[in-house]
């Protein structure tokens, strides 16, 4: 994850430290607050809501992360703030 999310926020992804908690812009025009549903929503299908100014170049997880790699993503991200 840290090769495209870096903490600068100048990586292929969005920074992801801080993250939790804040509203973050899409490329739809929308927003969406970062919580464990958008987390979960955006690792096992990461081309549902790209966040605004990033291609959506990151693959998309669904099938290939158990429930438990899931759980421990999103306790990692949920860390970083």
């Amino acid at each position: 994850c840290n090769t495209c999310h870096l903490d600068s926020g100048q990586g292929r992804g969005p920074s992801l430290k801080d993250i939790m908690g804040t509203q973050v812009e899409l490329t739809s025009g929308g927003t969406v607050l970062v919580d464990e549903a958008y987390l979960r929503e955006s690792i096992l299908n990461s081309q549902a809501k790209v966040v605004r100014g990033f291609t959506p170049l990151m693959p998309t997880f669904q099938g290939l992360i158990s429930e438990e790699g899931l759980a421990a993503l999103i306790e990692h991200i949920k860390s970083l703030s």
